[in-house]
């Protein structure tokens, strides 16, 4: 999984967990050629820099060189939003998927779920860093080193699934990990 190169801090590259707007963030701070791309660039009338996902241009590197940066989110939440990013309707398909380590069709292609960037797990990311819980961004983002207030991008557009207290479970059975990193830290 890559991590966005930052002066001080390699960032986690955790999708559905504000990574389009942390990369275009460090873009703006941290890597002025790209910015001055993204700047001159022709946008239709109804999109801008801010507007677009650039996690393709924001330098990364497969493996941290600096001490690593994560932003966690609560699992349940990220798993709906992961089933609404990739147009997901069926719960107990995509769980069944996980659980088993299989495949869905949900439109025209195979998704193998364990392989897709928007249901791996999230603890395995952090590597002895530092974590912030998606609700304090901001402060995550001030440790960075990022100016604030950050672009929102990238969010939700399709409907999110509501989850049986069964299908909860089960999300979390399947995140523990994950859970438990978000449960530790401070609120």
């Amino acid at each position: 999984m890559p991590y966005f190169i930052t002066p001080s801090h390699s960032v986690a590259f955790n999708a559905k967990v504000a990574s389009s707007t942390l990369a275009r963030a460090i873009i703006a701070a941290f890597h002025p050629d790209k910015e001055q791309m993204i700047q001159s660039a022709s946008y239709p009338e109804h999109l801008g820099p801010d507007s677009v996902r650039w996690h393709s241009v924001c330098p990364k590197q497969r493996e941290p060189s600096k001490p690593v940066v994560l932003i966690v989110r609560e699992p349940i939440a990220r798993f709906c939003t992961a089933m609404a990013q990739v147009g997901m309707t069926d719960v107990d398909a995509a769980l069944a998927a996980l659980e088993q380590d299989g495949t869905v069709k949900p439109h025209r292609r195979v998704i193998h779920l364990r392989n897709d960037v928007h249901f791996r797990h999230q603890h395995g990311l952090l590597r002895g860093g530092t974590a912030f819980r998606l609700e304090d961004l901001d402060e995550a983002a001030e440790f960075i080193g990022l100016s604030l207030p950050l672009p929102q991008i990238n969010e939700a557009r399709r409907q999110k699934p509501d989850l049986t207290p069964e299908q909860g479970a089960r999300v979390l059975a399947y995140y523990a990990d994950d859970a438990a990193l978000y449960a530790s830290l401070s609120p």
